[in-house]
C-alpha cells in the first residue's frame, strides 16, 4: 500500500473517500462513455433548462425515454457524477443556488448543463467524458 491518501490515476474522483484503495477496482470498471439516452437528457437541458430533478424525470417518462421515474433519476445522477450538469445560480449571485417548487410543494435545486455537457450535445463526435 502506498503512503499517499489516494491512488494516482484518472479514476480518482470515483473512489470512495473512506476507502479509496479497495474501491479502485470498481472505479476502474466504470464506463465513462456517454450513451444516447444521456445525450437526450443533456440536449433537453441545453435547449430548455434549467430543471429540478423531478421536472426532468417527469419529462423523460412523458417523452417515453424512461419507463419509470426512478430510472430517469439514475440517469440524472450519472450526469451529475460526470459533472455534466451543475446547480444553477441565482442571477447576479456567485454562490446562491436557484430553486423551484416541485409538484409536491417542496423546494428543489435547479440544475443546468455545464460547458462540457453542452459540447457533448453540440459536437456529438466527442462521446468520452473527461473529468
Amino acid at each position: 500500500m502506498s503512503d499517499t491518501l489516494f491512488p494516482s490515476d484518472d479514476n480518482r474522483d470515483l473512489y470512495r473517500r473512506d476507502d479509496p484503495w479497495t474501491s479502485r477496482a470498481a472505479a476502474e470498471q466504470v464506463k465513462r462513455d456517454i450513451k444516447g439516452i444521456h445525450l437526450a437528457f443533456l440536449a433537453h437541458y441545453v435547449y430548455n433548462g434549467p430543471f429540478t430533478d423531478d421536472q426532468l424525470a417527469l419529462w423523460a417518462v412523458d417523452a417515453n425515454l424512461c419507463e419509470r421515474h426512478e430510472q430517469a433519476r439514475r440517469i440524472i445522477r450519472t450526469l451529475r457524477d460526470h459533472r455534466l450538469v451543475r446547480p444553477e445560480l441565482v442571477p447576479g449571485s456567485a454562490t446562491e443556488v436557484a430553486t423551484a417548487v416541485n409538484a409536491s410543494g417542496r423546494s428543489a435545486i435547479l440544475y443546468n448543463v455545464t460547458g462540457h455537457g453542452a459540447r457533448l450535445v453540440l459536437d456529438p463526435a466527442s462521446r468520452k467524458v473527461t473529468s
